[in-house]
This record gives structure tokens, C-alpha cells and sequence, in this order.
């Protein structure tokens, strides 16, 4: 994430959004109602270059149509971990009925792909199961720092 440029200003971060949202739809077709801002909703990066942007932004969004989520289990991918640890952070037992789950999905992540096969066999022995997320999803917000 280029969290100088997304979080610029409210204008930046929908610059930034338009970019990608064309590229998506280039892809796809369409531009998908749903999106998770760059370090989650909860983010105290963004305050470093505009104070309370994101109070804003979780408003701003949703009065467009958006819906935005946050995770509420992650593999910590976040940061650079080996396969192993990448596991081990995501394998972490939970009472949730309904987690959403956060792993990223970039070149630079080749741990997260050869980790996720075992951490989806570890949650779906604890009887969950993955599903994409829709109109239906429960939504998880985390509480907003700036």
C-alpha cells in the first residue's frame, strides 16, 4: 500500500481508488461494491498525513455505495514471514462463528500461497468453511483511530 498517496487526502484516496477500481473493472467487468482500506479501517498510518481521514472515509464510502470490511483473523501476512510463521500466526484457535479472514495476495507474498493450503485444512477441521464475501457477509468493522 502507498499510504502517502491514499491517505493524502480525501481526494488522494479517491484518486487512488478510481485507479484501481478501473483496472478491476477492466478484469472483471465491474467494479465491486466491497473494499478493505489499505492497513483496515482501524489504521493509525493514515493520521501521518491527514488527521481523522479515516473517520471520514468509513462515512464517505459507504454514503457511495461501498461497503467496506475489516478482519477479524489474520495470518499476519502483513509483515514478512517465513512459511512457517505464516502458519503459525494463522493457525490460531478461535471461538468466532463468523471470522472473516485477512491474507494478502501479492508477488511479494509467496509464504502466504504455500501456507494457506494448511491453514485452510486447519480451520476446516475446526468445522468452518470459506465462502466469498456478499451482500449477505457479516460485516466486521474494526473501530477507527484517526
Amino acid at each position: 500500500h502507498d499510504y502517502e498517496s491514499c491517505y493524502s487526502s480525501v481526494e488522494g484516496f479517491w484518486n487512488e481508488f478510481d485507479q484501481i477500481g478501473q483496472v478491476v473493472k477492466d478484469q472483471l467487468g465491474f467494479v465491486p461494491f466491497l473494499i478493505r482500506f489499505p492497513g483496515g479501517s482501524s489504521n493509525t498510518v493514515s493520521a501521518n498525513y491527514t488527521e481523522g481521514i479515516m473517520s471520514y472515509l468509513v462515512q464517505d464510502v459507504q454514503a457511495r455505495g461501498y461497503q467496506y470490511y475489516d478482519w477479524s483473523l489474520s495470518c499476519g501476512d502483513g509483515a514478512v514471514l517465513s512459511t512457517e510463521e505464516t502458519i503459525a500466526a494463522g493457525c490460531e484457535p478461535t471461538d468466532e462463528t463468523n471470522p472473516t479472514y485477512l491474507a494478502h495476495d501479492a508477488s511479494a507474498k509467496e509464504t502466504t500461497v504455500e501456507a494457506l493450503p494448511t491453514i485452510i485444512e486447519y480451520y476446516q477441521a475446526q468445522g468452518y468453511t470459506f465462502e466469498a464475501l456478499d451482500r449477505t457477509s457479516l460485516v466486521s468493522h474494526h473501530g477507527v483511530n484517526n
